[in-house]
């Protein structure tokens, strides 16, 4: 149960930055409500949390450097610069950058909201944060058997009371989505079969006519199509957790893993050369004999594609974490790395098309084509992420 004093601090919440009523939004805790800030002034106290020691001011001179200017830096790397800012580090921003942040900030993004007085997390029902940008607000967390609080994106987190028991410690899951698979290459296409030669014929009967004609050669396989790149994974975000009471029966671990790379499509497979066509079959003419057409020579396999390129892993970000335990209780911090996804496997080389055979009497059966000549090349795998930072109660003012 909050007392009156954590009860109004989580009102406050609503009523003094995101300018709601509480009794109207606490509906559902584990569902977020769209803001849409006009200012950056409104931006920044919706992510106002504890200040650092050593925060110093926000650079930007790294995108000013990239971009040649403050008005060639796109809004999204602009604003993302200034959520990681803030969320965490709560620095000063250079007056530059703020006056022109309130020009172009207008209507340009959304923060999900988060929020209500009391809510339970379990297994079956955990609180998944993901957005663009998302700030936090709980008034009691009470944690049930496998319950967990998982946060996907640039996040402020608070709660008044965090309370419960679980087998699981594995509490807060700070994390990035796994980039995409790469697709697979086609396979080439099959080379088309030849056509059988015309049988030989009489001119009458015991006067042989016109012998059988060749089959005709086969078309050969198509080389396979290279596999897609997997994608790189998202960077772990940065997230601040503010925790009043830590009142439950188990220490607590926040986990920050970033996502994995994508895995690299599989090249596609050579395409089979065609079979020869048949030649055509000689005739008996009484006394005499035509001869028979020669086989046609089947088509090459065609060559495998090139596997498609393995995805970077995500780079960790950096987690607060500031708490007061109530039962002696601790929180403490596990940072996983993240991997490059699997390089693409080559496509393999395609079976070259057998001989026609022959219409006998003397003719030749047609030469079986060559398998494909080269196999796809496996691909170039990513580089894994970067390892990320959890602070846990670090100075502040």
């Amino acid at each position: 149960m909050l007392t009156d004093q954590q009860k109004q601090e989580w009102e406050d919440f609503f009523f003094t930055y995101a300018g709601l009523i509480p009794e109207h939004h606490g509906k559902n805790g584990h569902m977020a409500r769209s803001l849409t800030f006009n200012n950056f002034d409104d931006f920044q106290k919706i992510f106002q949390g504890p200040r650092l020691l050593a925060a110093k001011n926000s650079s930007i001179s790294t995108l000013v450097d990239k971009y040649g200017s403050l008005r060639h830096i796109p809004i999204r790397h602009m604003i993302d610069h200034v959520a990681k800012s803030f969320i965490g580090m709560n620095t000063e921003l250079e007056q530059e950058l703020k006056d022109y942040l309130n020009i172009r900030l207008a209507g340009a993004f959304n923060v999900s909201l988060y929020g209500d007085k009391d809510i339970t997390i379990s297994k079956a029902k955990p609180l998944i944060i993901d957005g663009s940008y998302a700030a936090a607000n709980y008034g009691e967390i009470t944690v049930e058997e496998g319950g967990y609080i998982e946060i996907l994106t640039h996040c402020a987190f608070k709660c008044q009371v965090l309370k419960g028991e679980s087998s699981s410690n594995d509490i807060f899951r700070i994390a990035s989505k796994d980039g995409l698979p790469g697709t697979h290459g086609q396979n080439g296409v099959a080379g088309g079969n030849g056509n059988s030669g015309a049988g030989g014929s009489c001119k009458s009967c015991g006067i042989r006519g016109a012998d059988g004609s060749p089959g005709s050669a086969a078309g050969n396989g198509g080389q396979g199509l290279e596999g897609k790149s997997g994608g790189n994974a998202d960077d772990a975000p940065q997230v601040t957790i503010t925790i009043k009471e830590l009142n439950t029966d188990m220490d607590v671990t926040v986990t920050l893993k970033p996502g994995n790379g994508g895995a690299g499509g599989a090249g596609g497979n050579g395409g089979n050369g065609g079979n020869g066509g048949n030649g055509g079959s000689y005739k008996t003419c009484s006394a005499e004999l035509t001869n028979g057409g020669n086989g046609g020579n089947g088509g090459n396999g065609g060559n495998g594609g090139d596997g498609g390129n393995s995805g970077d892993g995500g780079n960790g970000g950096d987690v607060f974490v500031y708490y007061i335990s109530q039962q002696g209780r601790k929180i403490t911090g596990a940072v996983l790395t993240s991997n490059a996804g699997l390089e693409g496997q080559g496509g393999n080389i395609g079976a070259g098309g057998g001989g026609g055979a022959s219409g006998g009497n003397g003719a030749k059966g047609g030469q079986a084509g060559n398998p494909g000549a080269i196999l796809g090349n496996t691909g170039r795998r990513g580089n894994p992420g970067s390892g990320g930072n959890i602070h846990i109660n670090p100075d502040i003012e």
